[in-house]
């Protein structure tokens, strides 16, 4: 979930532009679940359409314009599966508005969390939002490019809402997490399997890192 997840929308945002702009790209999945994809597909359709002369051009009118969160009706599922208990850290890589963080914690006393967001309105929206749970002591948000700055330990468990080319960057330090749980995204390089559940009408898809999850139970 850092910005609007594909590299264009990135180097856009990094810029301060009111406006993302991009060429044909193919969506990562068909759920109709998935912002970032649901991005994607608007965006290809206004490019076959010539809409600025080949390009689509989605204003960006509110902070949360800038990420493509993971939708409410999803989070109960990602945190069964992130099976949290307490001493446990959590690690979002791409936070957006902290939702999944805070979730966590209000969820499961003892749990802290750490979460990085590339963008300044969006991380601060994030921060806003911790404090207004009364999390502070329990979350910590940082703004800046966690492909760059992310470390890993060992003992941490991460959450990602990403688009695959960021994951990749940084699967030398996913490999070394305690668990990885991936919102409809397969994280590269990682062995995850899928597992897959329903909103509604909509197929969505959870790719859980394989050795962790064995082990922990929460595959057979």
């Amino acid at each position: 979930m850092i910005m609007v997840k594909f590299i264009t929308f990135i180097l856009i945002s990094m810029m301060g532009a009111d406006t993302v702009s991009a060429h044909y790209i193919r969506p990562v999945c068909n759920s109709r679940g998935c912002s970032m994809c649901a991005q994607i597909r608007a965006h290809n359709a206004a490019h076959a359409r010539g809409i600025g002369h080949g390009d689509y051009i989605r204003p960006v009118k509110t902070v949360e314009d800038r990420f493509g969160g993971t939708p409410e009706a999803a989070v109960p599922v990602v945190l069964r599966y992130l099976d949290l208990h307490p001493g446990d850290v959590l690690v979002d890589p791409g936070c957006g508005d902290a939702r999944i963080l805070i979730a966590a914690c209000l969820q499961t006393p003892g749990v802290t969390a750490i979460g990085y967001e590339i963008q300044k309105p969006v991380a601060d929206l994030a921060a806003s939002r911790v404090a207004q749970a009364g999390l502070k002591d329990r979350i910590k948000i940082y703004r800046g490019d966690s492909t760059r700055v992310l470390r890993i330990k060992g003992n941490e468990k991460v959450y990602l809402y990403l688009w695959p080319e960021l994951m990749g960057r940084l699967s030398s330090e996913l490999k070394r997490a305690r668990a990885v749980v991936s919102y409809q995204h397969e994280p590269p390089g990682l062995g995850a399997v899928r597992q897959d559940f329903t909103i509604g009408n909509d197929v969505h898809h959870v790719w859980l890192k394989r050795t962790s999850l064995y082990s922990e139970g929460l595959l057979k």
